[in-house]
């Protein structure tokens, strides 16, 4: 009975043996099957990816060329942009020379200005007083020849002169006010 169990059991073995041969004949055709699946998968990966990043480095590329070309422009604008500005200082400075020329040009003008009014006050008023005055003693006789009445256009040269002075001290106070 035991060799009759040991015979099942070496039975029994050898068909586990042959089970596990090709059992395990199996799994190495599966795992090279997997293997054989899983490379192609990667080689196909690969392939895409290899493809991708060429694609990439191609849009790298140009827009590298484009950020290149943008930067060179905007150096060429930087650049009119300060001439312009030095342009510009130098327009500044031309119209500063100038405001400064115009405010020496006012101030001969003002001078002019004052000296003419003293020459209107001081010469130009003192000789048409004398010139009235003189016009005054020929109408005078005239109006003893004519009989008319003198003192009338003297009062009328008087008021001339006072409207006149008048005026000039309106302007004083205007000027002063």
């Amino acid at each position: 009975m035991i060799l009759e169990a040991l015979k099942d059991l070496q039975g029994g073995m050898t068909e586990l043996k042959q089970e596990m041969s090709t059992t395990k004949t199996e799994l190495q055709k599966e795992i090279a099957s997997t293997r054989t699946e899983l490379q192609k998968e990667m080689s196909t990966t690969k392939t895409e990816l290899q493809g991708e990043i060429g694609s990439l480095k191609k849009e790298m590329s140009d827009t590298r060329t484009e950020l290149q070309g943008e930067i060179g422009l905007l150096k060429k604008e930087m650049t009119l942009v300060k001439d312009d500005i030095t342009s510009m200082k130098g327009d500044i400075s031309s119209l500063k020379n100038e405001t400064t020329l115009m405010k020496s040009e006012m101030t001969s003008l003002k001078n002019q200005t004052k000296s003419i009014k003293v020459i209107l006050e001081n010469v130009t008023n003192r000789h048409l007083k004398t010139i009235a005055e003189g016009h005054c003693d020929l109408s005078r006789k005239l109006d003893e020849a004519i009989k008319g009445n003198v003192d009338e256009e003297q009062l009328l040269v008087r008021v001339g002169l006072l409207e006149d002075d008048v005026r000039l001290l309106k302007e004083k106070v205007n000027t002063i006010a």
